[in-house]
């Protein structure tokens, strides 16, 4: 099987879920457009704070020295950050509206 189908399939779920929103998105007034991006948002910070749950896992950090758990999340937004800055993609982002 293909090693990297989990992501192909991501990709492809997050291109078809962005062409609904656009598609379905411009059928509602922007008061609800609004409300619809504040709840997805609320969801995605959700979801990351699930995801790094783990961080604080005793038999996790016990491994790393001291600290490092809250050093790998800071080193992951700063990378995050950098390389969507460099690849300008909150610009492009924009652009699709």
């Amino acid at each position: 099987m293909f090693v990297g189908l989990g992501t192909v399939i991501n990709v492809l779920a997050i291109l078809l879920g962005s062409a609904l929103g656009i598609y379905a998105g411009a059928k509602f007034r922007e008061e609800t457009r609004d409300l619809v991006t504040t709840v997805l948002g609320f969801v995605t910070l959700l979801a990351a704070g699930d995801a790094i749950k783990q961080l604080w896992n005793r038999d996790f950090t016990n491994q790393l020295p001291k600290g490092w758990a809250v050093l790998t999340i800071l080193t992951a937004l700063l990378l995050g950050a950098l390389i969507g800055n460099a690849l300008g993609i909150e610009k492009s982002l924009e652009k699709l509206g």
